[in-house]
């Protein structure tokens, strides 16, 4: 190992930036993904005339906007494009 090798303060934030943003876009991601599960759900659970599934998958797509409601937050929207932001 080279022992000149250091990880400057400013390299070590700019990879936790990064970490974060990334992370964040995942979570928005798995949120859409969520989204159209729990839509698919409710209107097959529909098809199936199983209202008590379809109530419970609407549920948890109401869970889900609000979720996804609470990733517009500007600061996280901030977070998340700081991630393409930082120079390396």
């Amino acid at each position: 190992m080279n022992d000149d090798l250091e990880l400057s303060p400013e390299i070590i934030e700019g990879a936790k930036i990064i970490q974060l943003g990334q992370s964040l876009l995942k979570l928005k991601n798995s949120l859409e993904y969520a989204r159209e599960e729990a839509e698919a759900s409710i209107k097959n659970a529909e098809a199936l005339g199983r209202t008590e599934i379809a109530t419970e998958a609407d549920f948890i797509l109401m869970s889900v906007k609000t979720l996804q409601q609470k990733m517009q937050n500007p600061q996280i929207q901030e977070w998340m494009a700081a991630e393409e932001e930082v120079p390396f």
